[in-house]
């Protein structure tokens, strides 16, 4: 079962009042401000985002082998109209646990038997050139002392956790484009036991866990306009009103200054 995850984020938009004591310099500075203003906020809104997703399994075992594979985690590529994309992080969680019984025949006096077990799970890597297998496993010692004719059995459960990032150029774009990218997780038991005067009755593995892989990316942003674009209708509008207003003031001013002087 596959789960997709998106995380956005990005540095806080601000700006600094572009001001100054006297009006006529406001008039004049205004354009320049607003350039300034325009550049500024589409160089903050640029920010980072994750895409995560996550395939979970859940295996029994048998004895030497989970099973090869054990399961198959099949991803989707990283659709580039998103943004660029800066490094990606394949996580390999497990939690591993099993049971290994051992059993001595009444003739054979009380002895512990020296040995361990390995349960290693394998994700198979090897078809992106420059990335390595993940690998997590256990290794059990035996601990018990088999007593007459007895057949004792040792549980283990671990957790295990093994990850890789990479932000090589040639991987990452194996990771980019439409379709998806599949690989195996392989499980495997072995045992260092001699079975001089005891049997290995069995050897059993379980795991359960998650494989996770993250898109760490750069959102894509639409440049700013430059300052010498081509007004639009609405622009050119706004610009004829306030053309019309300075007309009006300007005819307007020596009636006002006739009544002022008069009063």
């Amino acid at each position: 079962m596959n789960t997709i995850r998106t995380i956005t984020g990005g540095n806080a938009i601000g700006r600094t009042p572009c001001t100054d004591s006297k009006s006529r310099s406001i008039r004049a500075s205004f354009p320049l401000c607003a350039i300034a203003l325009s550049s500024f906020l589409w160089a903050s809104s640029a920010g980072a985002a994750l895409i995560t997703q996550t395939h979970l399994f859940g295996t029994s075992g048998s004895p030497n082998s989970f099973a090869e594979p054990m399961t198959t985690a099949t991803f989707n590529l990283f659709d580039f109209t998103l943004g660029t994309l800066d490094s990606l992080t394949i996580e390999l969680d497990a939690t591993v646990t099993g049971a290994t019984t051992l059993q001595k025949p009444a003739r054979v006096d009380n002895f512990t038997p020296v040995g361990s077990v390995t349960r290693k799970l394998t994700l198979d890597l090897s078809s992106i050139s420059g990335l390595s297998d993940l690998t997590v496993s256990s290794i059990d010692p035996w601990s018990q002392t088999l007593t007459g004719a007895s057949t004792k059995t040792q549980l283990v459960n671990h957790f295990r956790s093994s990850d890789v990032t990479t932000t090589n150029a040639a991987i990452l774009a194996l990771f980019t484009g439409a379709g998806t990218r599949s690989f195996d997780l392989d499980g495997l038991i072995t045992d260092t036991f001699t079975r001089t005067n005891f049997t290995v009755n069995s050897l059993t593995a379980f795991a359960q866990g998650g494989i996770t892989l993250t898109y760490d990316y750069t959102i894509a942003q639409a440049p700013p306009p430059p300052p010498n674009a081509v007004p639009t209708p609405g622009t050119l509008a706004l610009l004829g009103a306030g053309l019309l207003g300075c007309v009006l003031m300007r005819r307007r001013s020596p009636a006002v200054r006739a009544v002022a002087a008069a009063a």
